[in-house]
């Protein structure tokens, strides 16, 4: 006599389902090709990618610090190195209408350059140069500083049999950005001038060219003071292009999924979210946290005279803080423990009161894409820093028939505005008790000289 014990029959779930394991988190990588060969997960940017690379040719691409910039600059660095092997099951590899062909690839990091002067600036971007032209084993010996650039593109399109160069730049503000406050205006906008020059200089190497891509926080460096702009189309704002950089809430659910219910449970047990919450919840909290922030709208035809409001779309979450929280399975700051930009903590104790209380609304493109520096508005250094996010878009049709667009901002998230309020405030006071100590001394001056109208006049000062 013998029988059979059907054990799924008894444990169905365990027998039917097979688990696959979680791709660990890319937070410790520093590449693109570390992430793939060590199997991290990637969100999949590469549709972004091929629509960028087989439409445009020189391009500018702002977007706050962290916010995955470097990682975009070196996915498509490997594209163009011909890595196909490195693309396997993503977009742009099963793509139809593009086959990886290898081209030479030039990319610079400008937050390494020394630019307290001007001529330690260019003596950076021409050693640059010149490294990679010993690397590539081009002969240099006779090239001014004014010919290095195009003779280096002309070399390696030749020596990759007419393949043009790729040219990347990333953190293409950085030699202005962070001499906010520290160097005098001249100075600092002779650095800018160079940097304005060198870009402007890529348009005229235009047959040498394949594509450029130059990624910053600002544009102080592709706009010069006079007003004349560098030839590389500004994406920033573009709403093909608004989710390139962050995490969409469809990338949410397709990319960490598997990690909802775990991380969910964790933060029920310590009493974060209440019980019997669901992953619904938990994706509304991240939003509410990490996310809201947006650099794109979908246009919309005006028939009539009149403001209209626009749809916005692509609205991401901010990638670091993200990829910290699954890992931690906790809310934080995580941003903002990543390090705080510095010139705009130095924009604020130059103006202290023209970021106190922000005007959010009533602005036009020229408040968000200024390339002055000592004269910058607080509204566009706290959008190119992150704190601020667009909010609505309006289009108003003009008496003499122009479609003029006006923006409005917003805190984009709970972690930004907790902060603005601790860094920002804490900023502004220090800088405010400094004046009031000042004016203090004076006050006490006027009172033992008893000298009422001088008092009276601190006191005006001071409100």
């Amino acid at each position: 006599m013998s029988f059979t014990i059907n054990i799924q029959k008894y444990f169905p779930v365990q027998l039917s389902r097979k688990v696959s394991p979680m791709k660990k988190l890319p937070l410790d990588a520093q590449t693109f090709s570390e992430i793939m060969e060590s199997d991290r997960l990637y969100v999949d940017k590469t549709e972004y990618i091929h629509r960028l690379i087989t439409g445009y040719n020189q391009v500018f691409l702002s977007r706050p610090r962290r916010f995955g910039k470097t990682l975009l600059l070196d996915t498509i660095k490997e594209i163009f190195s011909g890595r196909r092997d490195l693309f396997r099951g993503l977009y742009i590899e099963k793509s139809t209408d593009y086959g990886f062909p290898k081209h030479p690839v030039i990319k610079l990091d400008m937050s390494y350059a020394e630019s307290e002067t001007a001529e330690q600036l260019k003596r950076y971007i021409k050693s640059s140069l010149l490294e990679i032209a010993h690397d590539e084993e081009l002969d240099i010996s006779e090239e001014s500083d004014e010919a290095i650039l195009i003779f280096v593109l002309k070399k390696l399109t030749k020596k990759y049999g007419g393949k043009r160069v790729v040219f990347l730049v990333d953190e293409c503000d950085a030699p202005v950005a962070r001499n906010i406050g520290q160097l005098p205006m001249a100075e600092t906008e002779a650095n800018r001038e160079v940097l304005h020059g060198f870009y402007e200089s890529l348009k005229n190497c235009d047959e040498y060219l394949r594509f450029v891509f130059v990624t910053g926080v600002t544009r102080y460096a592709v706009g010069s003071s006079d007003g004349e702009y560098n030839i590389l189309v500004d994406i920033s704002l573009s709403s093909k292009f608004s989710g390139i950089c962050g995490f969409t809430s469809q990338e949410i659910d397709q990319y960490f999924g598997d990690r909802m219910q775990e991380t969910l449970e964790a933060l029920v047990e310590k009493g974060d979210l209440p019980p019997h919450s669901a992953q619904e919840d938990l994706k509304r909290e991240l939003i509410e946290w990490y996310g809201g922030y947006n650099w794109g709208s979908k246009p919309e035809v005006i028939t009539h005279q009149g403001i209209y409001p626009q749809e916005m779309n692509h609205q991401v979450m901010n990638p670091i803080s993200i990829l910290n929280f699954f890992k931690k399975k906790e809310f934080s700051d995580y941003w903002f423990q990543s390090g705080l930009p510095a010139n705009l903590t130095k924009l604020i104790q130059a103006k202290p009161l023209d970021y106190l209380e922000p005007k959010l609304d009533g602005h036009n493109l020229s408040s968000i894409t200024s390339v002055e520096v000592y004269g910058l508005k607080s509204i566009s250094a706290l959008f190119h820093s992150g704190y601020l996010t667009i909010d609505e878009i309006t289009l108003f049709r003009s008496k003499d028939g122009l479609t003029l667009p006006n923006y409005s901002f917003k805190f984009p998230n709970y972690e930004v505005g907790k902060h603005y309020k601790r860094h920002c405030l804490d900023s502004i006071f220090t800088t405010i008790a400094h004046e009031l100590k000042n004016y203090s001394k004076k006050l006490l001056s006027a009172f033992l000289a008893k000298d009422p109208k001088a008092a009276s006049f601190i006191f005006q000062d001071i409100l």
